[in-house]
């Protein structure tokens, strides 16, 4: 029978040739690799070294071994993983990040989450920075535009967003609204401020706008709905916001050059945990049901 404390010896003098370079790999001393190597060697009745004038070398036997060693060692780390998960402080909390649009979107699936798991407390971070996944910055993501690096990281890709200009429910009874882009430089528009400045839609929105250009500027989607639900100007605004506004009204299809990816990630050692999981799988599904008003292809 191997011990399962023999693996990670023999991985570390076949990874480093010597029994100075294994011991320090390992944090331990020479000779006790030199010790546990032999007593594997005499468990199993096989030579897995040879001693050469640069250090061991692998037997034709001990070559057979390495690949069901190193997924023996892997196997290892999940259950270290999985208990190390299991008796975090955090299992009782879920970090998910995503973009301020989204919010009040996903807030049916928060709904739903927090009655099947009343005990999990979900801390929702609302950022346009990366949060970086593979290092425990957060559990579940949600971002446009660019994907996730990171071995530790599962990606999904969600339908496309998409946005929209609007205008208010009353110039639309009015039938005083923009038919097309062309005719947007007639009317008073509404810009981006900050970080909204800095999302193609408002470039492209800009480049429309009057000779005078935007008329104002706003720095959060919340003001640019009250702007263009107060009828006092027109403005870009994500179709997940837009197409679910009883008060607006968009003016004409979005245009598909500002159709932006998303994706939906989690790390996967997270995944581990009953409720990150369940609440993974809620919202990928809502935002799959719901692709139409992500795309603004509803009407």
């Amino acid at each position: 029978m191997v011990e399962w404390g023999d693996i990670p010896v023999f991985l570390a003098l076949a990874r480093h040739g010597t029994t100075g370079r294994a011991a320090k790999a390992l944090g331990c001393s020479q000779p006790t690799v030199v010790r546990r190597i032999a007593a594997l060697e005499d468990q199993i009745g096989l030579n897995l070294f040879t001693r050469g004038a640069t250090g061991f070398v692998l037997t034709k036997e001990g070559n057979a071994l390495l690949e069901p060693a190193r997924n023996a060692e892997a196997a290892m780390r999940d259950v270290a993983d999985v208990a190390d998960s299991l008796k975090s402080e955090d299992t009782g909390r879920i970090i998910f990040t995503l973009l301020d649009q989204f919010d009040a979107f996903l807030m049916p699936v928060l709904r739903a989450h927090r009655d099947r798991w009343p005990e999990v407390q979900v801390q929702l971070i609302t950022s346009y920075r990366r949060f970086d996944l593979s290092r425990g910055e957060a559990d579940l993501a949600l971002r446009a535009g660019v994907s996730f690096d990171g071995g530790n990281v599962l990606v999904r890709d969600m339908p496309i967003a998409s946005w929209g200009v609007y205008g208010s429910r009353k110039l639309a009874e009015e039938d005083r609204l923009p038919r097309s882009p062309e005719e947007l430089a007639n009317h008073a528009i509404a810009g981006g401020e900050g970080n909204l400045a800095l999302l193609p839609s408002f470039h492209w929105l800009e480049q429309r706008a009057g000779p005078n250009g935007f008329a104002l500027r706003c720095n959060s989607f919340a003001a640019i709905r009250s702007v263009i639900v107060d009828g006092i100007a027109i403005s870009n605004l994500p179709c997940v916001v837009g197409e679910r506004d009883a008060e607006l009204v968009r003016c004409f299809p979005p245009d598909r050059s500002l159709d932006v990816p998303l994706y939906l990630a989690a790390r996967r050692d997270a995944l581990r945990r009953p409720a990150v999981r369940d609440l993974f799988e809620a919202i990928d599904k809502h935002l799959k049901v719901n692709a139409a008003i992500l795309s603004g292809s509803g009407d």
